[in-house]
């Protein structure tokens, strides 16, 4: 589950070892630190993109417009790069925000109930949780 901490920054999924990034280059990189910084950590000037073309799991994004903490802009432009978005869903009510997808007392209705339909119509439908060949039990990402 990608969790955002700041405008234009997200704290990756586990697949990116809970490492900071940034969109605000308009890139999908690792966090910016400046030129010395990135030199320091990332041994280079640039801090390096991540290839999302290498995502394979399904995704499935949920996202609110009254979010401060995430940029609408930058959510869609990461939605529009991630390679197999299998659902999309926007709050439906207007005042709706970051923090109300744990802590908002409608948040199960708003928000869980389809979470929960999605989660049963795809492993009704489709075998992204069960993989029959080595009997091992299988996730999709949910990004918030």
């Amino acid at each position: 589950m990608a969790l955002s901490q700041h405008p234009g920054q997200y704290w990756g999924s586990y697949s990116m070892d809970l490492q900071p990034i940034s969109f605000i280059s308009g890139k999908f990189s690792k966090f910016d630190y400046g030129k010395e910084k990135n030199q320091i950590f990332y041994n280079s000037t640039e801090p390096p993109l991540y290839d999302l073309s290498r995502i394979s799991i399904p995704i499935a994004t949920f996202n609110a417009s009254n979010d401060l903490f995430v940029d609408e802009i930058d959510f869609h432009r990461l939605v529009s790069q991630l390679p197999n978005v299998v659902h999309q869903y926007l709050v439906p009510y207007h005042d709706f925000n970051h923090i109300d997808f744990v802590y908002a007392i409608d948040a199960p209705t708003l928000v869980y109930s389809e979470i929960f339909r999605l989660l049963d119509h795809l492993s009704k439908e489709t075998n992204y949780f069960h993989n029959d060949f080595d009997d091992k039990f299988y996730s999709i990402e949910v990004v918030v």
